[in-house]
């Protein structure tokens, strides 16, 4: 479902594409937490706890490869300011 997303992720790092990856990122997490709040789909009812854990996945994902420091503060911000009801979880992590 999210792998063609996740690859393209890992290819931009793979050629030390850190913008790119960080933007992927982003856009991927944006679309689990759309998910979460707007699907009415039963596979949601399925697995309740499964937009958190995959959007833990994804963000350890781009933050084990990524080289650049500064993308991490941006990345902080963007938890903060898009997700705080997730942002307390990817910082245990």
């Amino acid at each position: 479902m999210l792998e063609p997303y996740i690859d393209d992720l890992r290819k931009c790092h793979k050629l030390l594409m850190d913008e790119e990856a960080k933007l992927h990122c982003m856009g991927i997490l944006k679309g689990i937490d759309m998910f979460e709040r707007e699907a009415t789909t039963e596979f949601k009812d399925w697995a309740v706890d499964a937009p958190n854990e995959i959007f833990i996945q994804v963000f350890k994902e781009w933050r084990k490869d990524n080289k650049n420091p500064q993308n991490f503060e941006e990345i902080d911000e963007f938890l903060k300011r898009n997700f705080p009801k997730w942002y307390g979880s990817v910082l245990k992590e």
